[in-house]
């Protein structure tokens, strides 16, 4: 959450930041980063997160989802995206 909703205290986004920051830190977890491939993948926070915690990728799945979202057109940026041209998807 990026930001708090009502009926939320107002630092619920920073307690889930970092919540998702402690177990992603965990050497025993796994992460599993879904990512849509019509989002700006160099500004995903998942992707930002699991390369903080698992900087060799060791411990990382990159998904990407929705490529029938993506404008007709823009089908090389996914090429490049699984290319690890973009961003490393591990």
């Amino acid at each position: 959450a990026r930001v708090a909703t009502e009926g939320q205290a107002r630092d619920v986004p920073e307690l889930t930041r970092r919540l998702a920051i402690s177990y992603a830190a965990a050497p025993a977890s796994l992460l599993l980063v879904v990512v849509a491939c019509n989002a700006d993948l160099a500004t995903a926070d998942a992707l930002r997160l699991a390369a903080e915690a698992d900087p060799d990728g060791s411990r990382t799945v990159g998904v990407l989802t929705k490529p029938d979202l993506m404008d007709p057109g823009t089908e090389s940026g996914v090429e490049a995206i699984l290319e690890g041209r973009v961003v490393r998807l591990p």
